[in-house]
């Protein structure tokens, strides 16, 4: 059943993807050379071609397009990408099937044909094939999170880091991955169920479950394991033909990437530090300049426009001024539309804003839930005391709370912080997790790259109309 909706879901990608191809061809065809605007500005030489000579060429194209999508691996079960991700795998795929078009242009001397057709062509490719993907995608998703193509999954061990597991493939449905239950250790006690989830045996009864369970998958996520223990897990589950995942408690405030090497047959593990230095933190800034400065300009109506409704709906100044912590722990002072009124936390002290807040006025819950009280920070970008992208900036009594209480908190000051950041686009603003929030902007700081921050910041288009977490 879950091999046969596997198979369902590729076949589909793959006619969409061949359609998509074709049609996005005719299209480039048609806007070329039969339309007033394209034709007068690029006249064609000669006759304007036949489509029957076209139609050849684009079906090998389409074909070349197949083979690039297949060898991306972009028919394969892809359970944890999100919509950019999937956007950018078609980008390189497209980019691939062109450069092999290009090569077996070179081969074939049976005519020329226009270039502009093709280059528009590979263009509204990527355009038609992302937008057919997220829907197809979607549903795919959709179809997991009702049972269709689901696969058992078995967890050896009954720890945190096991029930950190359940609680991952529990939260996200649409992964087609059911925890079934807990696999305990030989000869060692475990209680019946845990949290709801029952212990089904022991590491021996695997095989056993397995035929009784139609179980596909196997986690194995126990600290302190004993000599020869995850080898031998690890053999059983080969032997029984099951995928398994190891996951292990040491990498779990381990965000940067991890590769695996050998010195003299020895395996080890390293962790790539990819620090934003150097080159990268001068490319960084490069952005921000450029970015900020056009925003600002092109935002300069909203601004006023804010800025004056902010002083006619309630008492006091138009901005509110607020220190907060930096790169390297630097003090600067952030500046917001003010959406609170005056004095809001002389009773109070320093808390975060709740749902329903009273101290928010009815212009500043608007302007909350669109983020465009943010506007102004772009001034702090521009002047070099914050980037675009980065963690979120917090108050330094806050800071000093969390340094205490929260793994690593620190860390995330290696950089500066941000109007938006990774945390954000994936719904932590407002009162949430301190500590998964962390965990979030470790990330950042440990995988940033300038595709990294274009992602977030399109992200962010997206939730600043979505989000559900500002109030």
């Amino acid at each position: 059943m879950t091999d046969r909706f596997n198979r369902s879901v590729g076949v589909t990608l793959m006619v969409w993807d061949a359609a998509a191809v074709y049609l996005s061809f005719l299209i480039a065809f048609w806007l070329r050379f039969h339309t007033d605007w394209m034709v007068a500005t690029f006249p064609p030489r000669g006759a304007v071609p036949s489509l029957q000579l076209y139609r050849w060429a684009f079906l090998a194209a389409t074909i070349i397009a197949l083979v690039a999508f297949r060898s991306t691996g972009m028919y394969a079960p892809r359970r944890r990408e999100g919509r950019l991700d999937e956007a950018y795998s078609v980008l390189i795929a497209c980019c691939l099937a062109a450069l092999l078009s290009m090569a077996a242009s070179f081969v074939y001397r049976g005519g020329t044909f226009s270039r502009p057709v093709f280059f528009m062509g590979w263009a509204l490719s990527i355009v038609l094939d992302t937008l057919g993907r997220a829907h197809i995608r979607a549903a795919e998703r959709g179809l997991r999170r009702a049972g269709w193509g689901e696969h058992r999954a078995l967890i050896v061990g009954i720890g945190e880091t096991a029930q950190n597991v359940r609680q991952r493939l529990e939260d996200h449905p649409g992964l087609g991955l059911r925890p079934i239950g807990f696999i305990r250790r030989e000869h060692a006690y475990a209680p019946p169920n845990i949290g709801g989830l029952p212990v089904l045996g022991a590491e021996s009864d695997i095989p056993t479950l397995r035929r009784e369970y139609d179980v596909s998958h196997v986690f194995i996520a126990i600290s302190q394991a004993e000599p020869g223990e995850v080898p031998r897990l690890v053999g059983l589950c080969q032997q029984e033909g099951l995928e398994f995942l190891f996951v292990s408690d040491l990498f779990e405030s381990v965000s940067a990437p991890i590769s695996i090497g050998r010195i003299d047959g020895l395996p080890v593990f390293t962790v790539n530090q990819r620090p934003i230095d150097g080159l990268a933190r001068a490319t960084k800034r490069m952005t921000d300049i450029v970015v900020s400065l056009t925003a600002l300009v092109l935002f300069l109506p909203v601004l006023i426009a804010i800025s004056v409704a902010v002083k006619l709906t309630s008492p006091g100044h138009v901005f509110y001024t607020q220190k907060r912590i930096s790169r390297d722990g630097r003090v600067f002072h952030l500046r917001k539309f003010r959406t609170m009124t005056v004095g809001a936390e002389d009773r109070s002290g320093p808390v975060w804003a709740t749902p329903g807040d009273a101290r928010v006025t009815r212009l500043g819950r608007i302007l909350r839930r669109t983020s465009l009280d943010e506007l102004p920070q772009l001034w702090c970008v521009l002047w070099g005391r914050m980037s675009l992208v980065g963690p979120r900036p917090e108050r330094p009594v806050f800071v000093e709370e969390f340094r205490r209480s929260v793994p690593r908190y620190e860390e995330r000051h290696r950089v500066k912080c941000g109007i938006t950041g990774w945390a954000q686009v994936n719904g932590l603003r407002g009162d949430t997790s301190v500590e998964e929030r962390t965990r979030y902007d470790l990330y950042y700081v440990e995988n940033w790259s300038l595709l990294f921050d274009l992602r977030i910041m399109i992200k962010t288009i997206v939730e600043m109309l979505f989000h559900k977490n500002a109030y």
